[in-house]
């Protein structure tokens, strides 16, 4: 099951993939375009258009160019220029204000060189909209996106080819849903939400019954932008081809939106993050008539983020912490004042703060540098007998520079008058110095001035070898059996705040064996049958764990997942064509591994409270009691369904002198799944179907007019939980789109000459 979701791209296959986000964390499942891994999804999908192939390939990969991945990865070619004219442009209008533009245009230059130019417009609009009420999105000053690439070709020779690639990609749009989708949560009376981790939600208007309908005190703005430039060079010299692969890109993207969706000013989100990657890839494969066929090569990637910043503004919530950790806890040691009384009318220390004050910012600069070496083999050992095998070296070495700051807390250390609290600050939070934002700075820290909190550099160095090796049997032309076995590995990493702690300065790589056996089979010309089923043994497995409202990366011990695929093409007649996909999954973790739910909420039933107020599950504080950590000895994988299914149907119908006119249905299922390891019933998106509608009319088959009118998630069904944005102080959900209604209209033409 391939399994995409919104937000930051997050994709899963057959339970691996990108689901760590962080700086210098390296993605499950990579995305490669024209032979180059993208080092960061969040932009690499921007220019996702005129695509002459695409390729999705299961399990580990490496040994045939890029990087080391252990979930698989995603090959996008694009169109190189060609030896005719050609131009197409297409418009798109859907519901909520949603508008699309493209066009190609595709010329030679003589009897060498050749162009081709492709851009495209894009503007959201406002992507969900029920009974009348929009969304509260407010003013969003990006706009819409587009994107632009323009590709040369030069062949001074047959044998010699050169194409130069430039893109640029920008997407302005306020983008999806983002929804709170339970009531707020309540405080009993008498019981503080100071420290509780939750905002106080008593103002809040309340929560909209309509899952597309939300309150925010702020609009939402994003921005994605991603340029960059690729130089190929292919020279064929008769036994062998070489290839050189040249590639400079710059990545960045900033988020600023109401996180909690409510009106309440309790979370901004603000996000920036930039990149700046260079590529260098040599190939040799062999290209002469033998049973022997071979590809050697090796790359060079450095990627740096110099500005990777989450900062956290001075709102309800983290005003409210300042407060009681620097004075109130002082009166508590005292006995001049109750939990039920903290701050509630009484004088608060940091009351008021500047609303614009920077309560935190997490601040990075990671650098990356990978090496790699690989070989790919491929022998037919006779007529019907193949074994394919690979192996590859790589070398990652990642340098962490953290520059955060801690404004409030180093600030209050620095006044006089409560300098002599702080050794019994240190001492009555020290045991759970973890689950205490303002003072994690303080564990491992060399400098304390000012405002900032100065951490050394943090470097470490990973070297593996990776590989498979496949047989494939051929006992008749239109059948084909095959086993194969694959190792991968991820590199490790660092983290915000984790990576201060001399104890734990970050994670290791996590590694995956993957087996797999399978067939696939012609029957009649008509039906082309394909059956795998595969086991992956997982170990140090990446997961997240929420520490001071901010997601770490860690290694869990062990998952196990298994797997079965069917997948069918059938086309009885020319003008009938029927596709379907079974897939069954079991991926779990496989040992035993205590991690802590950080969710918060007084309705979840596995949240926890700080202060350890009477009547709450779990304490953390003041006479309170440690949070209760869990097994997820047994609990399922992120994002992984146990079935999916999906059906296709399309028919085409000849009108003679005037086109063409095909209907497509396409169906799907998806069981649930859940997205955090936790088994916790708020993570879980329950199973649902979705239907698409389509009818295409062509004027002529490839050239000339066409149209098509569409419906996408006929069912309407508004609580589809994408991607979980935060698992903090509330449970923000991105949504998949309701009922939508669209329109595409279009023009190809191809000719060898210009048509005027």
């Amino acid at each position: 099951a391939l399994v995409a979701t919104g937000g930051l791209p997050q994709i899963t296959l057959r339970g691996v993939g990108n689901d760590i986000v962080g700086p210098g964390v390296d993605p499950g499942f990579a995305l490669h375009t024209n032979g180059i891994y993208a080092t960061q999804l969040a932009t690499a999908l921007l220019d996702f258009y005129d695509v002459e192939r695409i390729e999705v390939l299961p399990g580990p990969q490496g040994t045939l160019g890029g990087r080391n991945t252990t979930g698989g990865g995603i090959y996008i070619h694009t169109h190189r220029p060609t030896e005719s004219y050609e131009a197409k442009a297409d418009f798109e209008t859907a519901s909520y204000g949603k508008a699309r533009a493209r066009v190609i245009l595709n010329a030679p230059l003589g009897e060498t060189l050749g162009v081709r130019i492709v851009g495209a417009f894009e503007s959201q609009g406002k992507p969900y909209d029920a009974d009348g009420l929009d969304q509260n999105y407010g003013s969003n000053a990006l706009g819409a996106g587009g994107s632009a690439r323009a590709s040369l070709r030069w062949q001074p020779t047959e044998a010699l080819t050169f194409d130069l690639i430039g893109s640029y990609a920008r997407d302005g749009s306020q983008g999806g849903a983002v929804r709170f989708l339970e009531d707020y949560p309540a405080y009993p009376a008498g019981q503080s939400p100071l420290f509780g981790r939750s905002p106080d939600y008593t103002s809040a208007t309340p929560n909209p019954s309509g899952a597309l309908h939300l309150n925010q005190n702020r609009g939402q703005d994003q921005e994605y932008r991603v340029a960059w430039g690729q130089l190929i060079g292919e020279w064929d010299l008769g036994s062998v081809i070489a290839k050189s692969n040249t590639h400079y890109a710059l990545w960045d993207y900033a988020i600023d939106r109401d996180q909690d969706v409510s009106d309440v000013d309790a979370e901004r989100l603000v996000l920036v993050d930039t990149h700046k990657s260079w590529t260098q890839e040599i190939t040799l494969q062999s290209d002469y008539d033998s049973r022997l066929q071979w590809l050697i090569g090796g790359n060079w990637q450095r990627d740096r983020a110099p500005d990777t910043r989450v900062p956290v503004w001075n709102y309800q919530q983290q005003a409210a912490a300042a407060n009681f950790v620097i004075l109130d806890a002082v009166k508590l040691a005292v006995g001049d004042v109750t939990p039920a009384e903290i701050c509630q009318g009484g004088s608060c220390f940091f009351s008021p703060l500047p609303a614009d004050y920077t309560f935190v910012e997490l601040n990075a600069d990671t650098t990356t540098e990978v090496a790699g070496a690989f070989l790919n083999l491929w022998v037919d050992v006779t007529d019907q007998f193949r074994l394919i095998g690979g192996a590859r070296f790589s070398y990652t070495r990642r340098d962490f520079r953290d520059e955060s700051r801690f404004d409030v807390f180093t600030e209050a250390l620095d006044t006089p008058a409560l300098a002599p609290f702080v050794p019994f600050l240190l001492f009555a939070y020290g045991i759970n110095i973890n689950q205490l934002a303002i003072l994690a700075p303080l564990r491992g820290a060399t400098t304390l001035a000012s405002g900032n909190t100065v951490r050394p550099d943090l470097e470490d160095k990973w070297t593996s070898v990776t590989g498979n090796i496949r047989a494939e049997f051929r006992p008749a032309d239109d059948l084909l059996l095959y086993g194969s076995f694959a190792a991968g590995e991820r590199p490790g990493g660092f983290n915000f705040v984790e990576g201060w702690s001399t104890e734990n300065p970050g994670f290791d790589p996590e590694t995956i064996l993957a087996y797999e056996l399978g067939a696939k089979t012609t029957i009649a010309d008509e039906l082309q049958l394909s059956v795998a089923s595969f086991f992956y043994d997982y170990d140090n497995k990446f997961i997240t764990q929420v520490v001071n409202n901010v997601a770490n990366t860690e290694n869990g011990k062990k998952a196990e997942i298994f797997g079965a695929e069917v997948q069918m093409l059938w086309m009885p007649t020319e003008a009938l064509r029927l596709s379907a996909n079974v897939g069954w999954l079991s991926a779990e973790y496989a040992s035993r591994f205590l991690t802590e739910d950080d969710s918060l909420g007084l309705d979840n039933p596995t949240g926890f409270d700080p202060l350890g107020i009477p009547g709450n599950r779990h304490g953390n504080g003041p006479g309170g009691l440690a949070r209760t950590p869990e097994n997820i000895d047994g609990n399922p994988l992120n994002r992984s369904p146990d079935w999916t299914v999906s059906l296709g149907a399309e028919y085409g119908f000849d009108l003679g002198a005037n086109g063409r006119v095909a209907p497509r249905l396409d169906f799907s299922w998806r069981d649930e799944v859940y997205h955090r390891q936790y088994k916790n019933p708020l993570d879980r998106q329950k199973a649902y179907t979705r239907t698409d509608l389509a009818v295409r009319w062509d004027q002529e088959v490839g050239t000339g007019l066409w149209g098509e009118v569409y419906v996408q998630n006929l069912e309407d069904r508004r609580k589809i939980k994408t991607n979980l944005e935060s698992a903090t102080t509330h449970r923000a959900w991105w949504l998949a789109a309701p009922r939508t209604f669209g329109l595409r209209l279009g023009y190809t033409w191809a000719g060898d000459s210009l048509p005027f």
